[in-house]
């Protein structure tokens, strides 16, 4: 099963809530960002996929904590209202994680930690993008 996305409008107070925790997780100076569109997973959807089901059983009943992941876009994934076409590019890293549900098999291994997905409470450390 794959996990479908949808998209949360300005005027949804979930987005408020990531926008905030976005922001304040901005660290380092002199880098910028800014949000244009903010998806989520259905928890549903995440507790019927097998990851899902794998990740609800490794973290017990703890709570979620918001962290962040930086990726490269190939495609126009998104771009406009909810058509969520993944791509197959090899190059757009953000279908790539999605089609294929976080599998750490596709990770790149040249990683301080090794081959993994990694994630960080730091929203500009997670940013891909030079200055």
């Amino acid at each position: 099963m794959v996990v479908q996305m949808y998209r949360i409008t300005p005027d949804n107070p979930k987005y408020l809530t990531y926008e905030n925790q976005f922001k304040q997780g901005w660290t380092h100076k002199g880098k910028s960002a800014k949000i244009t569109r903010i998806y989520l997973a259905k928890n549903d959807d995440i507790d019927r996929a097998y990851r899902g089901k794998r990740f609800n059983n490794y973290r017990g009943n703890k709570r979620y904590k918001i962290y962040f992941h930086g990726t490269q876009r190939a495609c126009n994934i998104g771009r406009w209202g909810n058509s969520l076409r993944y791509c197959k590019k090899p190059e757009c890293g953000l279908c790539g994680i999605l089609w294929h549900s976080f599998d750490t098999k596709l990770c790149r291994s040249a990683r301080m930690f090794g081959a993994g997905i990694y994630t960080t409470p730091s929203s500009s450390s997670a940013c891909t993008v030079p200055g």
